[in-house]
Order: structure tokens, then sequence, then C-alpha cells
């Protein structure tokens, strides 16, 4: 008997030896495993931040667009994008021209809210990578605008907004329901704006926003354009001068230093069926200082033009090739050593909105129909895009005009450009898969009887306007003082002008969040000056004689376009 209790006593220790090594080479407990949680307060998409009573959405956005008759931009071909400068197309050997855009597009979104006792913070940002080609004569696609980009990055507190945002002066933007490049509004959804706002929350689904916006200072603010027209001068002979206070694609202004922001009002409702507003805006205009004048009268011997480089040059009376045209000044009389000092003074311009999107329209799920119009004047970024707008066409053919916030001339005060536009779109869906869009707007481009007077009231009468036939007062002349070429002679100066446009777009929807599109948008340009000009070489075009009429763009697109929670 003790032996067997010495066998189980021995059996047992050695059970426990054993079990005691086993023990000590098993791992440490884990912790328990965080997984990530949905975070329903926000909606589809976000979820809380492992650690942290945070929220975030990520959200992707690609597309490929190719354009025929349009630039990647979506403008029509040989059009400049509201003062930057453009290849100019519609040549009528198209061998030289490309005919098609093509645009590439990515971005990624970042959507971060956390609960305070003072509301939701959120924080917002999106950046992403673009490759765009555009018209160029030469054959040849150009890249452009590629690169990386931030459109968005702001902030939001206690109804608060500060950062990189959509202006509060928008209400409704055409974009999303065409295809091409939208010249009837000027709306900052596509690239943001600058500034710092504060909501206050009315009750009923009204809100009143205040807002401070960019003026201009950087590329993507409301722009200063306002101008002085006395940025022509002369030079000495054996020099070519091209004074060009408007170009062919472009402005010089000449603009006071941004001193403030422009301060935004928005009224909104907000409901099921949609929402209108109104808004309003203040926007400084002041011209920067007066410029010197001073002409070289040893060019202009006996005040007359020796007109060699051309034939019959519209406007200039009895100039024809190889003969002297008198001027209608006479000379340079008492413009000769002019030297002004000073500045105008302070100008502000303004503008007004207002619009309305209503969802479900008529009761069909899906639809949706918004439009706004706007009134500006000494603010023409608030209606469209300032600067110069061009299109060449077959043969010596051309269709111009410029808008700027204001003009004045030496010892004179701005006199404000009045633009007025007007945007629409309406979408329909045919089918949970198969949904159609259509738009249109126009904008109008008025400058006052002062301002007209300035153009068209030049040192050589209104058949050389400053600057809106591309260069005034441009010369090439030689020690002799021959071989003279007058730019600028128009035989009708109207500066006034209006465009309009009208898309459509076609969208399938194979499978969620994938969207196949097919557009065509028609641009009409009401053009200033109608009739016949000298202008210089501008792209590939040579100078010449031009006759100056209205022009039409049509514009065929496709695109494929992704967006997830975007």
């Amino acid at each position: 008997m003790g032996s067997v209790k010495r066998v189980l006593l021995g059996s047992a220790a050695g059970i426990y030896a054993v079990a005691s090594a086993q023990a000590a080479d098993l791992p440490v407990k884990a912790k328990p495993v965080e997984y990530v949680k949905v975070c329903s307060l926000y909606g589809a998409g976000f979820w809380y931040i492992p650690g942290t009573d945070t929220c975030i959405k990520v959200g992707t956005f690609t597309k490929e667009q190719i354009s025929f008759g349009g630039a990647g931009s979506g403008a029509g071909i040989g059009l400049t994008n509201g003062g930057a400068s453009g290849d100019p197309g519609g040549r009528e050997d198209i061998i030289d021209t490309s005919q098609f855009g093509i645009l590439a597009r990515g971005s990624v979104s970042f959507d971060l809210r956390t609960q305070t006792d003072f509301g939701t913070l959120r924080q917002y940002l999106d950046v992403g990578s673009q490759f765009a080609a555009s018209d160029a004569f030469g054959g040849n696609a150009a890249p452009s605008a590629n690169g990386l980009f931030v459109d968005r990055a702001f902030m939001q507190f206690a109804g608060f907004t500060f950062g990189q945002m959509r202006s509060f002066f928008d209400i409704f933007f055409a974009g999303p329901y065409g295809m091409a490049q939208v010249r009837t509004s000027n709306d900052t959804a596509p690239a943001g704006i600058i500034g710092l706002a504060y909501t206050l929350q009315l009750g009923g689904g009204w809100s009143l926003s205040v807002s401070g916006e960019d003026s201009g200072a950087t590329s993507n603010g409301r722009s200063l354009t306002t101008t002085n027209l006395n940025l022509a001068t002369w030079g000495p002979p054996g020099t070519t001068i091209s004074a060009t206070p408007f170009q062919i694609g472009g402005v010089n202004p000449e603009v006071a230093g941004a001193n403030f922001f422009d301060p935004v009002l928005n009224l909104r409702l907000d409901q099921a069926w949609g929402y209108i507003a109104a808004s309003a805006a203040l926007h400084s205009a002041s011209g920067g200082n007066y410029t010197s004048y001073t002409p070289n009268c040893n060019m202009l011997a006996g005040g007359t033009v020796a007109i060699t480089a051309l034939s019959a040059a519209p406007g200039l009376a009895g100039a024809t090739n190889g003969t002297a045209a008198p001027l209608a000044n006479g000379g340079c009389g008492a413009l000769q050593g002019t030297d002004v000092f000073g500045h105008p003074a302070q100008a502000y311009g303004y503008a007004f909105n207002a619009g309305f999107t209503l969802t479900n329209f008529l009761g069909m799920q899906g639809d949706s129909i918004g439009g706004q119009a706007v009134y500006s004047k000494g603010a023409v970024g608030y209606a469209t895009k300032s600067g110069s707008s061009f299109l060449y066409g077959a043969g010596n053919s051309i269709g111009l005009g410029t808008v700027v916030d204001g003009i004045f001339e030496n010892g004179s005060n701005v006199q404000l450009t009045q633009v007025i536009s007007y945007s629409l779109g309406y979408e329909h869906f045919w089918s949970p898969k198969w949904r159609q869009s259509l738009y249109g707007g126009e904008y109008f481009v008025n400058y006052d009887s002062q301002a007209v007077a300035m153009i068209c009231g030049g040192p050589n009468g209104p058949t050389a306007p400053l600057g809106f036939t591309g260069a005034a007062y441009l010369q090439t002349v030689n020690t002799a003082n021959t071989n003279s070429m007058f730019t600028g002679g128009v035989s009708n100066c109207n500066p006034n002008f209006s465009w309009a446009q009208l898309g459509t777009r076609l969208a399938y929807n194979p499978v969620p969040d994938l969207d196949i599109m097919f557009g065509f948008d028609w641009q009409h340009f009401q053009t200033a000056f109608a009739g016949s000009a000298v202008l210089p070489a501008s792209g590939g075009r040579p100078s010449g004689i031009y006759t100056i009429t209205n022009k039409d763009s049509l514009i065929g697109s496709f695109r494929v376009q992704r967006t997830f929670l975007y």
C-alpha cells in the first residue's frame, strides 16, 4: 500500500512539474481587439477612428473626358478661360490645329467630424491631380493645367467656416448639368475661394450667413481687373511698342492693392423640396496710379502715319497702301511730354444674386431643376469670368470682347462695368440607370456712355479704340519713319457684347457609382465691334485686316467617371 502511495505521489509531482513548465511557455494574454466602429451620426461612409471620438469619411472621384471641338477644360477651341492665355483655333487648315482636348482628373476627400460642447467640429480636405491637353496649333495637343491641386481645405466650428470653401455668394451652379466649361456664371464650386464666414441658424430652415472672401488677391479670388486706358505709350523710332490695356486673350489691369476681403451676405431657406436663396456682395474696383503718357511726335511728323504694311486700313481716312493717313488729332498736340500723377477716387462695385434648386421636381423621383440670376456693376467676377474672350474662325475672322471691373484714364475716375448673367439647369431620370440633363444661360456686358467715350475717343478717334482690337497703337517704325503699321482701326466701335450657352448631357449608370456620359454643347459669341479691324499677330494667326463678327462653337464630349462617397 505504501508503494502504491509513493507511485501516485510521484506521478502527481511529475504532472505538476510538466504542467508548470508548459505554463511558463504560454504567451501573455492579449488585450481585446478594438474593431473599427461605424459612425451613424453623419450618414453613410463615416467610421470612428480607433482610440478617438472622431468620425472620418474618405471619398474618391476619378474621370476621363475627351472633347471634340473643345479644350480639356471644356472651353470651345480658340476661346480663352476668362483672361488666361490660349491658343487660337478654328483655323481653316485644321491639320495645323488640334480639334480635341482630353482631361484626366482624380481627387481624394477627407471629412473629419467630432462632437463638442459647441456643436460639431468639422475639417474637410479635397486634394487631387490632373492632366489636361487642349487645342494647340502645330498639330500636337500641348499639356496644360497639370499637377496637384487643392480645391477645398476648410474647418467649421460653432457656426464659423474658415479656409478654402465655396463662396456664400454662389447659389446655383450649372456645371453638374453639362460637360463643357460654364461661362454664364463664375461659381467657385470647382476651385474654391479663401474666406471666413459665420452662419446663424434662424429656425424653420432659414439661415443667414455673413462672410469675408478673397477679392482677387489670389488666382481663385473674384479678380481685380480695373484698367487704365492710358497704359498706351509711344517710343522712339526704330522700336516696336505694344500698348495693350486690353489684349487678345488677356488684360493688363491697373488696380489698387487688395485692402479688404469682399463682404458677402446670404439668406437661405432649406426644405425637403429644395432651397431658395439670395445673396449680395461688395467689391473693390479701385484703380491704381495714373500713368505717364509721353508720345514721341517725331514718329508722327506732320500728324500722319505711314501705312505700308497693309492695304486699305479701315477707319483711317484716306489710308491706302504706301500712303500717309492723317491723324484725327493732327499729331501729338498737347499730349507731348505729359506726365500725370495721382490716382482715381476709390471705387466700389457690387453684385446681387437670387436662385433656387427644387428636388424631386413635379413629384418625379430624382429630378431636379435650378437656376440663378446675377446683377453686377464693378464686380464682374461674380457674374462671369473676367478678362478677354476671343474665337477665331475660318479666314480672317474673329469674335472679340473684353470685360473688366472698370476703366479709367489719366485724370478721370473709374467707370464701372455692368454685367448681367443667368443660368438654368434641369435633370430628368428616364430610369434608375439613365438620366439626362439640359442647361443654358447667357451673360451681357454693358459699358456706360462715359466708358464708351473713353474707349472710342482715343487720340485717333473712334476708329482706333483703346485696346479692344488687341493692341492699341502698336507700331513698328524704322529710323526713317517709314514702313509703319498702325494697329487698331475699326469700322464700328462698340465694346458691349454677350455670350450664350446651351448644352445637354446623357448619363448611363451601369453599376453603382460609375457613370458613362455623352454631351453636346453650343456656345454663341455675340461679338463686340462687329465690322472690320486691323489686328496684331496672335498665336498662329498673322497680323492683318480681320472681320469681327459673331461666332459659334460646337463641342461633343465623352466621359467615364466614378464617384464614391465624394
